[in-house]
């Protein structure tokens, strides 16, 4: 009687690994690409100030 349970949850916990063992690398390669973006945010960012201060300083000459 125990066997018609275990059974079930020895297939679920298969198909989850499987699941587990598919998303893993997908999830890998989004990691990427949030961190690539984020560093090219961040470098946008670093462009955008150095501009507003050459900008300034342009002003402030005359």
């Amino acid at each position: 009687m125990l066997g018609h349970f275990l059974m079930p949850s020895l297939l679920v916990r298969d198909a989850l690994d499987q699941t587990n063992a598919k998303l893993k690398p997908k999830c890998s390669q989004l990691d990427e690409c949030i961190y690539d973006s984020r560093l090219k945010l961040a470098d946008s960012h670093k462009q955008r100030k150095q501009y507003d201060v050459s900008l300034l300083d342009d002003l402030t000459k005359y």
